[in-house]
């Protein structure tokens, strides 16, 4: 009897483990309506629905209201949808801007920030659903800043039995950056009443515009961690990174923030890491038209340079981060998440076309912050409408001030959800795009890869000024109602059917390799390019990524025996995962430099720091191709060689490291390990 019952308890966990790996793509549409400021969330409750939370606005971008959706995590369809808004129309323009999830009194809670307006001002509020959607209340907030006739809620936290909202003040709803704002933290208990409030502020008499907002705050072990943006005039007025620090009590304990560009510097997200004491902060900055990590040391403020650093490819700009979490595959790697702000991408039929607010996924190390894996975007654009107001998603090239939270990592599984946002084809209006990926940041719908490189950044202290204030506040109700709405498939799989069945067979058959010195090609011998993902452990301590039957080429630094492992991912037309991996040991004891007894070219110097020489009194040479391959297999550099006997490369620009330098004429190829070193 045990027996069985143990056969029927395993029976029931593949079946639980196959269902919950189901991944899925599609658009949540409401007829004649815009969504806006769109995040999500995970209930910690049996069901671990999913909810997404976001403003609606009419087909003139008028009236807002406030709509939650609850999704199954397992098959993404919809178990239940509100919308809020007050039918006396004494509160009007509800706006979320976040929301989170909590425990009261034994139940699932839902607690939201953002802006209502009342006779003609905008409040920042709180609101209390409970799980099902029921209204419990709210409060809006006078006060925040004296003088400020408009505040705005834009990110909510739980903590110590109540709520701690960050957001901004200022005295022209509408006119950009040119009024005068104010951030600030305000801390309620359970029923909604302040129990502090702190203003963020500069006061720069010679500044031309005001930045100053918060739209992040980060509870650690001892206190709220403060991200968002402060006026900074170094030169001219542009936007500095916000990094504050308050104990649970208001008091400030560091203050931290920076100048890192030279126009507009944001924080948007934060992780801490408990074993660490330490803060990922992470930020955009427009001069790089990336994102960057800032590692901060949570008691003492103190920025850690050698571990800081931002993104960039100077071939595709604009892809600026909204969120950072932890990874679903490995603890010790951070996962962020953001948006491509335009350019050309494949489509679900492999054409390139032109795209706006794509989104995409970047994995690194914690310790080193070196890119894990590659980029991936995944099938979806948007071109969002204009607003006219803080909240345009893309103020020139990059949002002003929201970052709304729009990844998580699933709850007891080793997946993402992902909400983006897709325009209509038919009539333009923007619809809510759902995505369920794996850990491995796939699913049947992604597109591409992309590598990115990043370097060091260097900061410049700039002040931030606190002040205590006592807000009021007033209570408030919203009506809920349930609308029509339309549930789309993004795109469908039309790939071969590939089987999990057969997975253990097909990686069984191991993969080909070709060694040509220290570089070796590998060719996996029965996998499919539309099925499968390949992750290669070449046992040197680096990766490379491929799909299907690709080859990837590879560069080993020394001539030794190497155990290079083959990781696959498949995932099949209904959305099933399976995984399998082989190892194969790779001898290169026998391999050397390779050049012939008498070389009929010459390198020198090698290593290199700056300049590359190549000489050869050979005619075949003249005029003949090179290459500059790095360990993924990626050209990085590339020419021909001079009519003349010696030609001079710059390679001060690339990274440090080993490379393959390859040379081709129409007789021959010759390749040559290449060492390049620091340039200082």
């Amino acid at each position: 009897m045990m027996k069985k019952k143990l056969l029927l308890l395993a029976f029931f966990m593949a079946m639980l483990n196959q269902l919950s790996a189901q991944l899925f793509q599609q658009n949540f549409q409401m007829p004649n309506h815009y969504f806006h400021s769109v995040f999500t969330a995970q209930l910690n409750d049996s069901s671990q629905d999913l909810l997404v939370v976001g403003s609606l606005f009419d087909s003139t971008l008028q009236n807002p209201e406030i709509q939650v959706i609850k999704i199954d995590d397992i098959t993404g369809n919809v178990v239940g949808q509100k919308i809020y808004y007050d039918p006396s129309s004494a509160i009007q323009n509800p706006r979320v801007f976040d929301f989170v999830t909590y425990e009261e009194n034994g139940n699932q809670m839902i607690a939201m920030t953002g802006s209502v307006t009342v006779s003609g001002m905008n409040y920042a509020f709180i609101a209390k659903l409970s799980q099902n959607g029921t209204y419990m209340g709210g409060a809006y907030y006078d006060s925040l800043v004296p003088g400020a006739m408009h505040s705005q809620g834009l990110h909510i936290i739980r903590s110590q039995q109540g709520f701690v909202v960050g957001g901004f003040t200022n005295m022209d709803y509408n006119s950009g950056t040119n009024d005068l704002t104010s951030g600030f933290v305000l801390k309620t208990d359970n029923n909604l009443t302040p129990i502090w409030s702190r203003e963020l502020w500069t006061n720069l008499q010679n500044a031309t515009r005001d930045y100053d907002m918060v739209n992040h705050i980060l509870e650690t072990d001892d206190g709220y961690f403060v991200t968002g943006s402060v006026t900074s005039v170094p030169f001219s007025t542009q936007q500095a990174v916000l990094c504050l620090k308050f104990d649970f009590s208001g008091n400030i304990v560091w203050t931290q923030s920076y100048v890192y560009g030279n126009s507009n510097d944001v924080g948007v997200d934060a992780y801490f890491n408990t074993s660490s004491d330490e803060i990922f902060l992470l930020c955009n900055y427009s001069n790089s038209h990336y994102f960057g990590i800032t590692v901060l040391n949570d008691n003492t403020g103190v920025i850690d340079l050698a571990r800081s650093w931002r993104a960039y490819d100077w071939n595709n700009l604009n892809r600026y981060a909204f969120s950072v979490l932890e990874s679903a595959s490995d603890s010790s790697n951070l996962v962020v998440s953001g948006y491509i702000r335009d350019g050309q991408v494949l489509n679900q039929d492999s054409v390139l076309v032109f795209g706006q607010t794509i989104p995409f996924v970047y994995e690194f190390q914690k310790s080193s912050g070196d890119q894990v894996g590659d980029v991936y975007y995944y099938d979806v654009v948007c071109q969002p409408p204009v607003f006219n107001d803080y909240f345009d998603f893309w103020s020139a090239q990059m949002p002003l001030i929201y970052y709304p939270d729009m990844s998580i990592k699933l709850q007891n599984d080793d997946q993402y959800f992902h909400v983006a946002y897709r325009s209509d084809s038919a009539n333009g209006l923007t619809n809510i795009e759902m995505i369920k990926a794996d850990q491995n940041h796939v699913n049947p719908c992604y597109r591409s890869r992309i590598n990115l490189d990043h370097d060091a950044i260097v900061v410049t202290s700039t002040a931030t000024l606190v002040n205590n204030q006592s807000p009021v506040a007033t209570n408030f109700d919203l009506s809920a109602d349930d609308r029509n709405y339309v549930l789309n498939v993004s795109c469908i799989y039309e790939g071969p059917p590939c089987s999990c069945e057969t997975l253990a067979a097909d990686v069984a058959a191991g993969f080909t390799y070709v060694i040509t010195g220290y570089s070796v090609d590998f060719t996996p011998v029965s996998l499919d390019v539309e099925c499968d993902s390949v992750e290669w452990n070449f046992g040197d301590g680096n990766y490379a990524y491929s799909a299907g039957n690709q080859t990837v080429t590879h560069i080993f630094p020394f001539s030794k025996e190497y155990d290079v492992c083959m990781k696959v991912t498949r995932i099949t037309g209904t959305g099933e995962v399976c995984k399998d991996s082989i190892c194969t040991t790779v001898d290169l004891t026998t391999v050397g430099m390779l050049y012939d007894k008498e070389p009929s070219l010459h390198i020198w110097p090698n290593p290199v720091k700056k300049f590359l020489y190549v000489s050869s009194k050979n005619e075949q040479w003249k005029g003949a191709g090179y290459k500059v391959i790095n360990l993924h297999g990626e050209t990085v550099l590339y020419g021909k060689l001079k009519e003349s006997q010696i030609t001079g490369i710059n390679v001060e620009q690339l990274p440090a490291g080993i490379y393959l330098l390859q040379f081709k004429s129409a007789r021959e190829t010759l390749r040559y390990k290449l060492l390049k070193q620091k340039n200082y």
